[in-house]
């Protein structure tokens, strides 16, 4: 346990390696560091939602300036416009976003194409096709059943008894799909 900690405090002592327009002296520094941790939020919840609807609102996967400015506590503007690392924040937000709007795409297409999702990823004349099929399949399965249990049944009565039941035997085996009586039995 002691290797862990130890590796986390060596790594959180490692300076941290700033772009050329990220100043620890002014408002980039916060806001880059705010995009960073806001891009992991974002692609967790990527990685969590599979389906085009929970994408709905651009907010759910893109990061906007103004959530940024807001959250930091500066103007919109201020950070966007008029900061001497404005052009390179707002290039460096595009690119971040167009990061988020790729690895959003690419996870639904993933759950497109994937065959994992069973009755989801088909449409209802499939759907309809696929049970009428089973059905048929399950109904011949519960025929050719009853013939086995009713054979097994009848290859385990003794052959005299069999002969009173009028069930013909060859070599030690019934065949149900072949049973006739012999004979009538008289007082019955």
């Amino acid at each position: 346990m002691e290797y862990f900690e130890d590796l986390l405090k060596n790594e959180s002592e490692l300076p941290e390696k700033l772009p050329d327009w990220v100043n620890r002296l002014n408002a980039s520094y916060p806001a880059w560091k705010l995009v960073k941790r806001i891009k992991a939020e974002r692609l967790s919840y990527i990685s969590k939602h599979l389906k085009p609807s929970d994408y709905r609102v651009k907010k759910a996967y893109q990061i906007s300036g103004s959530e940024i400015a807001k959250e930091i506590g500066i103007s919109k503007v201020t950070l966007l416009s008029t900061s001497t690392y404005s052009n390179a924040f707002k290039g460096y937000l595009t690119d971040v976003n167009a990061e988020l709007a790729k690895a959003k795409e690419m996870r639904i297409a993933k759950t497109r194409i994937s065959k994992s999702r069973g009755p989801i990823a088909k449409n209802k004349d499939e759907l309809v096709e696929e049970t009428k099929h089973l059905k048929e399949e399950i109904s011949v399965l519960e025929q050719r059943n009853a013939v086995e249990q009713i054979e097994k049944i009848i290859d385990s009565l003794q052959p005299d008894i069999a002969d009173l039941l009028f069930v013909k035997q060859k070599n030690g085996k019934c065949d149900v799909h072949r049973i006739k009586p012999n004979t009538k039995l008289e007082g019955l």
